[in-house]
């Protein structure tokens, strides 16, 4: 899911996709399916406190089932006349069920090379949240007593904010789940557009990486422009 920070008079704004906490949705322009294997929807996503459409930002998704995974690309459009200061972006934001309360990530100066993976149980935090560095740049949460899960990749993002809601005795709450997001830090300024592209696997971890590696393999020989960060001016968002 698309969440942007922007501020309008002294006040923080967060425009997310899928609407807003009240579950007031976002205004659909599109949404088709061109094939059985592709969903394409385009948005005027809500601010997420103060419920209200933002009419001068539209958020697009173009979703791919692969063999082995999906493909999202993810574009954004900012149509006002606001420059709003730099803030830490989500790109995506991942929510997972509960029960999938480990998080799996790779935090080191060998990427790609096969190297031991973080593995965190997360109870906590709810708030704030764990801010950190992945260097592989993907970032997974898992079912701790089988190492499958649900796994998120975004090939030039090195960081992630995390939290975990709910008690662990009582994960059928439809609010408890875990979270993270890719992050980086940049500016919505008149004007702005940008896409890119991100990949989510399910299953045993260490096929999830596998996967991953394989599809930046393929985007180095075929679509390296896929590697490199779209935003102008963006910047990592943990140092």
């Amino acid at each position: 899911m698309q969440r942007r920070r922007g501020q309008l008079a002294g006040a923080r704004r967060v425009w997310v996709q899928g609407g807003s906490w009240q579950n007031q949705p976002a205004r659909v322009l599109e949404c088709s399916r061109p094939s059985n294997n592709n969903l394409r929807t385009r948005v005027n996503p809500r601010n997420w406190a103060g419920q209200q459409l933002v009419d001068d930002v539209t958020m697009s998704a173009n979703i791919t089932l692969q063999a082995d995974h999906i493909h999202l690309e993810h574009s954004f459009e900012y149509t006002g006349a606001t420059e709003h200061p730099p803030r830490i972006q989500e790109l995506p934001a991942v929510f997972v069920v509960r029960r999938l309360s480990q998080l799996v990530f790779y935090n080191g100066d060998k990427p790609w090379t096969g190297g031991i993976l973080q593995a965190r149980h997360a109870k906590t935090p709810g708030f704030p949240n764990v801010d950190e560095k992945m260097d592989e740049n993907w970032a997974a949460w898992v079912d701790p007593s089988t190492r499958e899960g649900v796994g998120v990749w975004v090939p030039w993002c090195n960081t992630m904010t995390s939290y975990r809601v709910g008690d662990d005795d009582n994960s059928c709450e439809c609010c408890d789940c875990c979270y993270f997001a890719p992050t980086i830090r940049f500016a919505v300024t008149p004007g702005m557009s940008f896409t890119y592209h991100a990949f989510i696997c399910v299953g045993p971890v260490d096929e999830m990486r596998t996967t991953f590696n394989n599809i930046r393999g393929w985007a180095l020989a075929n679509r390296p422009e896929w590697l490199t960060c779209p935003i102008p001016g963006a910047a990592p968002a943990v140092s």
